[in-house]
């Protein structure tokens, strides 16, 4: 496992939701919630990110081009980890064993991914 870095405080936050458009974008909640309303975080991934399951062959997701089905399978999976690298990867753990990463992109000046509350605060 991959852990060394800054934690980041959506660790037991479900999968509410998934949106798609230029970027890939998860909300964040407890299980128990109504509505996507209830969110207390989003991860809004923007760079080409690499998603590896339990089972079967890892996906590269890009975002940008809207390439992003296999992530729609993390919909009510719960975040085990999530760590910001020193080196500018995000690396999230999902409880299917499912594992994300997203690596810093330069041409993206530090935009490839972000945790952000539902107002935009970060929470990185």
């Amino acid at each position: 496992m991959d852990r060394e870095g800054r934690r980041l405080p959506v660790t037991g936050l479900t999968v509410r939701q998934v949106r798609v458009d230029h970027r890939l974008t998860f909300l964040l909640g407890e299980a128990a919630a109504d509505d996507a309303h209830d969110a207390e975080a989003l991860l809004v991934v923007a760079a080409t990110a690499r998603l590896e399951g339990a089972e079967g062959p890892a996906a590269t997701l890009v975002p940008g081009e809207q390439l992003v089905a296999p992530a729609l399978a993390l919909f009510g999976t719960v975040t085990t980890s999530a760590v910001a690298r020193p080196d500018g990867h995000l690396v999230l753990e999902f409880s299917d064993g499912t594992r994300l990463t997203v690596a810093p992109d330069p041409g993206l000046d530090g935009r490839a991914w972000s945790v952000t509350d539902p107002r935009g605060n970060p929470l990185t």
